[in-house]
């Protein structure tokens, strides 16, 4: 679960690309979180996890 902070932030985030793209915010949150699920998003955190 986000903070309410990173919230607010992802949300201005995702705003400013929809703008800057012409498109909506959920569309660009559907991009978002497509991107992450599908393994195509780079993942920074991925080398902290557990080593098993």
């Amino acid at each position: 679960m986000l903070a309410e902070e990173q919230s607010v932030r992802l949300s201005q985030w995702i705003a400013g690309e929809a703008e800057r793209c012409g498109m909506e915010p959920g569309e660009i949150a559907d991009l978002l979180l497509d991107a992450i699920t599908s393994g195509a998003a780079p993942r920074p955190w991925a080398d902290r996890a557990p080593q098993e």
